[in-house]
């Protein structure tokens, strides 16, 4: 699940802090021979700060930086601090271009190595579409992934997408009443059925 809240500095500024946590339970942990020597739980633990404003550099696009206290615990665990760099502006009417370098900075050592994300999003029929290219430089290798959102119901919008990197398909909702929203997401993962859920306040 997470938990994210927003507060609006001035019309073009805003900052924002939230706590994600994702568990797996029952993994089975096997030998180096295969043999079955019982399970484990994996547990992603992160708090992210984050501000964003208009850039300075580029007229009409938006820069944003977050920094990220992550836990990670399964047969040992690790612990580290990384931050992010994000850029977008609007190429043409209806379409967005995103930029983010993600683990730019990180205390992880070879596990949090960078990854490079671009991205473009538009609106068409009610539906917002993001497609998403990822280069992971711990693998060396890059993943697109594809979102859709469909926001023309009242107070609700449908979610679904599919990432190249997990090979997973997911799905959701969204229900917005205003400052308070809430957010679920299914995936089922190659280890178990994952349910995400989301609270997001904007003050």
């Amino acid at each position: 699940y997470a938990i994210l809240s927003t507060t609006k500095l001035t019309d073009d500024q805003s900052i924002g802090v939230v706590y994600y946590r994702v568990v797996v339970d029952n993994i089975t942990r096997y030998s180096a021979t295969s043999v079955n020597i019982g399970s484990f739980q994996f547990v992603n633990e992160a708090v992210y700060l984050s501000y964003s404003r208009p850039s300075f550099l580029i007229k009409g696009g938006k820069i944003g930086v977050s920094l990220k206290s992550v836990s990670q615990k399964a047969i040992s665990q690790n612990n580290y601090l990384c931050a992010d760099i994000g850029f977008s502006k609007e190429l043409l009417p209806n379409v967005l271009l995103g930029l983010v370098l993600q683990d730019i900075v990180s205390n992880g050592g070879s596990e949090t190595k960078p990854i490079y994300r671009l991205g473009v999003a538009t609106d068409a029929f009610g539906t917002q579409i993001e497609v998403d290219y990822s280069y992971y430089s711990l693998l060396s290798q890059a993943f697109p992934k594809v979102g859709l959102v469909y926001g023309g119901l009242p107070l609700v919008a449908l979610k679904c997408g599919y990432n190249c990197y997990d090979k997973n398909l997911y799905a959701g909702l969204s229900l917005d009443m205003g400052g308070l929203s809430l957010d679920y997401l299914f995936v089922n993962t190659e280890y178990d059925v994952v349910h995400r859920f989301g609270v997001g306040i904007e003050l």
